[in-house]
């Protein structure tokens, strides 16, 4: 039996083409399914980088689940809230 491999890529500031790069990487590593996860400022690159993939890469990628949120950030003495979206994508005949 094959075993689900998840890998984790946390989208940031660089440039989004690094960040579909790690997860084409990923794919060919064998995992059957990569979370790309952004939150603040990224949540809007973390989408770029899975429609990047869906229209460059993937024809056949699938969007598994998207989670929305808030994490709450200790900064000193105050919390801040923070948004974060989790996208688990996976390829089309891998499941």
């Amino acid at each position: 039996m094959s075993e689900r491999r998840t890998d984790l890529v946390v989208v940031g500031r660089k440039p989004v083409l690094r960040y579909a790069l790690a997860v084409l990487t990923s794919f060919n590593r064998g995992s059957t399914e990569v979370v790309v996860r952004g939150r603040g400022r990224s949540v809007a690159k973390c989408v770029d980088v899975v429609n990047t993939l869906r229209n460059s890469f993937y024809r056949d990628l699938r969007i598994e689940d998207v989670k929305l949120g808030t994490d709450q950030l200790v900064l000193g003495d105050r919390t801040v809230n923070v948004s974060f979206i989790e996208i688990r994508i996976s390829r089309g005949g891998r499941s």
